[in-house]
C-alpha cells in the first residue's frame, strides 16, 4: 500500500522548500568604506602612540562596527582598543567627533608579517552618523596611560586614492606628524545585508513566486 502524492508533487514549488528552508540566515555587517587590504608589508604602532588614517565618505553614512588588522606578538594586546572619529583640517585631524573603547573580537589569519602573527579585530561601536566628507579614525592598543610601546602595529595597506597618509603622536591632544603609511581598515554597519547573501534571497524568493504561479495554473 503507497501512500498518495500530495497534489503537485513534482512541481517547481515543491521542489524549491527543501532548499529555501536550507538557506542560511541573511548575513549583516554591510562594508561601508574599505581603506584596502592589509599587505603583511609594514605596520604603525599603537600602544606607545595614537595612530590616525583619514577616510572620504561620499554620501552620509551610518557605521557600528570597525574592522582593522594588526601585526603583533603573543603578548602585544592590552585587553581593549580606545578610538576617536576626528574631523579634517587640511589633512590633518582637528576636532574629536565621538570616541569610546571596547574589546574587538580577534581572529588569527595564520598569516605573518614582519616576524609577527597578523590579527583581524572587529570592533563593534555605537552607531555613528556622518555627513560626507574627509574624516580620521584613530586607534590606540589599551588606556591612554600606556605609554611604552608594543610589538602591536596598526597593518598597513598599499596606498590608495584616500587624501592623506597615516598620522602618529603620542596623545589625542599631542601635535600630529605624518608616517607616510596607508593603514588596513574597514567600516560597516551591522543593520545592512551585505549585498551577496541579499541576492541570494532574492532570487530564491523569485524562484518560489515563479513555481506559485506555475502552479496555480494547473
Amino acid at each position: 500500500m503507497h501512500l498518495p502524492k500530495p497534489p503537485n508533487y513534482d512541481s517547481g514549488m515543491y521542489r524549491l522548500l527543501p532548499l529555501l528552508l536550507l538557506l542560511p540566515a541573511p548575513a549583516y555587517s554591510a562594508t561601508i568604506y574599505d581603506n584596502g587590504p592589509p599587505n603583511q608589508a609594514d605596520g604603525s604602532e599603537i600602544t606607545g602612540f595614537v595612530q590616525a588614517e583619514d577616510f572620504t565618505l561620499a554620501a552620509s553614512s551610518t557605521f557600528d562596527s570597525i574592522r582593522f588588522w594588526t601585526l603583533e606578538d603573543a603578548t602585544s594586546f592590552s585587553g581593549s582598543i580606545l578610538w576617536w572619529i576626528y574631523s579634517d583640517n587640511n589633512g590633518e585631524p582637528d576636532s574629536i567627533l565621538f570616541s569610546g573603547t571596547g574589546v574587538p573580537e580577534r581572529e588569527p589569519t595564520l598569516l605573518t608579517g614582519l616576524s609577527l602573527a597578523e590579527y583581524l579585530n572587529r570592533l563593534s561601536i555605537p552607531s555613528v552618523t556622518l555627513a560626507p566628507g574627509t574624516y580620521w579614525l584613530a586607534l590606540h592598543n589599551g588606556p591612554i596611560s600606556n605609554g611604552e610601546g608594543a610589538q602591536m602595529f596598526w597593518e598597513t595597506a598599499d596606498p590608495n586614492a584616500s587624501v592623506n597618509f597615516g598620522q602618529e603622536l603620542g596623545l589625542p591632544e599631542g601635535t600630529w606628524t605624518s608616517n607616510s603609511l596607508e593603514h588596513s581598515f574597514q567600516l560597516a554597519n551591522s543593520d545592512i545585508p551585505e549585498p551577496g547573501t541579499m541576492m541570494l534571497g532574492i532570487t530564491a524568493l523569485a524562484a518560489f513566486a515563479a513555481a506559485r504561479r506555475r502552479m496555480s495554473k494547473i
